[in-house]
C-alpha cells in the first residue's frame, strides 16, 4: 500500500492535486482558529443581541451572493479547465463570467434595496444590509473559479487568509462597543473587496488573460450553461444556509447570536473536508474532455489517496473531539 501511495504521488498532477488540498485546507484551518477569537470578542464587546443583529445581515445577503455565483462556481471552473492551454479562449470565457456576474450583482443590489425598504424586518437597519453587501461586491471580484480551472489554489489560499487575517487585525482595532456592530460588516466587505481587486491584479499579471467584451451571445451562453448547476447548488444552498434567516425572523436578536456562534463553530469543521472535491474537479474535468477512459482510471487511484486523507482525518478529529469541546 505505502510504496504504491509513493508511485501515485510521483505523478506531477497528483502533486499538484494534493498541493492544491492542502492549500485549501489551509485557509479552512485559517478560517476555523480565527473565528475562535473573534467570536468571544465580538459577542462580549457587541452583546448577544447586536451579534445577531450582523449575524441576521449576513444570512439575508447570503442570499444574493447564492445568485450572483450562479453556477459558475462548477460551470465556469470546468471551461477554464478545459481550455487552460488557449489564453484566447481562457480570456474569453473570464470575460463573459466576470460580466455575466457583475450583471447578477446589479440586480440583486436593486432587489435588496426595495426589500429593506419595503419590509419592517429590514427597514430600522438599512446601512447593516448595505454594509453587508459588499460581501457580493467583493465575491464577484474574487474569480475563485478561474483559479480552480488553472489549478492553481495556492492563489485562493494566500487570499483569503489575508481576507481574514485583515478582518481580524481590524476588528480587535475598530469595534470597541455596542455601537460599533455596523464597522462588523465593514470592515468584513472591505477585506473582501480589496482582496478581490488584487486577484483581479493576479489574473492579469500572472496569467496574462485580457479583458475581451462579450456579446449578449456569450452572456447568455454562460446563463444557459450554468442553469443546472445553479438549480442544484441552490437548492443545497437553502436548507443549508436558510436555519439561520428563518431563525432571525422567529426570535430576537439576542437568541439569534447565540445560535450563530454555534453553527459557525460547526460550518467550520465540515468545511475542513470540503477542499478535496474543489481540487480534484478541475482536473477531472480536464481529463473527462481528453480521454474519458482514462479518467476512469485516474479516478480510482485518486480514491486511494482520498481514502487515506480522510481515514487519518477522521481518526485526528476523533482524539481531538474532547479537547475542541473544552476550549470551546
Amino acid at each position: 500500500m505505502i510504496s504504491k501511495l509513493k508511485l501515485i504521488l510521483s505523478d506531477k498532477d497528483y502533486r499538484r492535486i494534493l498541493d492544491n488540498i492542502m492549500s485549501l485546507t489551509g485557509i479552512q484551518l485559517v478560517q476555523y482558529l480565527l473565528p475562535l477569537v473573534t467570536f468571544p470578542y465580538l459577542t462580549r464587546v457587541l452583546g448577544p443581541a447586536n451579534f445577531g443583529r450582523v449575524a441576521f445581515a449576513i444570512a439575508f445577503i447570503g442570499y444574493f451572493q447564492i445568485l450572483t455565483d450562479y453556477g459558475f462556481n462548477l460551470s465556469a471552473t470546468r471551461e477554464i479547465s478545459i481550455n487552460r492551454d488557449d489564453l484566447s479562449q481562457v480570456s474569453k470565457i473570464y470575460s463573459s463570467v466576470m460580466v455575466t456576474k457583475t450583471l447578477l450583482m446589479l440586480l440583486t443590489f436593486i432587489l435588496m434595496l426595495i426589500i429593506i425598504s419595503s419590509f419592517g424586518r429590514f427597514q430600522g437597519d438599512p446601512l447593516l444590509y448595505i454594509f453587508t453587501f459588499g460581501l457580493v461586491l467583493g465575491s464577484v471580484l474574487f474569480p475563485v473559479w478561474f483559479f480552480q480551472g488553472v489549478e492553481r489554489m495556492r492563489y485562493i489560499s494566500m487570499l483569503r487568509i489575508l481576507s481574514s487575517i485583515i478582518y481580524t487585525a481590524l476588528i480587535f482595532l475598530i469595534v470597541r462597543g455596542p455601537k460599533d456592530y455596523l464597522y462588523v460588516p465593514l470592515i468584513n466587505s472591505i477585506g473582501f473587496i480589496l482582496v478581490g481587486v488584487y486577484s483581479q491584479h493576479i489574473v492579469r499579471k500572472e496569467f496574462k488573460v485580457k479583458f475581451l467584451k462579450p456579446t449578449l451571445q456569450d452572456i447568455k451562453r454562460q446563463l444557459v450553461e450554468g442553469w443546472h448547476l445553479f438549480i442544484s447548488t441552490l437548492a443545497i444552498s437553502l436548507y443549508t444556509t436558510s436555519n439561520r434567516f428563518i431563525l432571525g425572523l422567529l426570535v430576537d436578536n439576542a437568541t439569534l447570536g447565540y445560535y450563530a456562534v454555534a453553527e459557525d463553530i460547526t460550518r467550520a469543521l465540515q468545511g475542513l473536508v470540503s477542499p478535496i472535491g474543489q481540487a480534484i474537479y478541475p482536473y477531472f474535468s480536464r481529463i473527462q474532455a481528453e480521454d474519458r477512459e482514462r479518467a476512469k482510471s485516474e479516478l480510482k487511484k485518486m480514491l486511494i489517496i482520498i481514502g487515506i486523507v480522510t481515514f487519518i482525518f477522521s481518526i485526528l478529529l476523533v482524539f481531538a473531539a474532547p479537547f475542541i469541546v473544552r476550549i470551546l
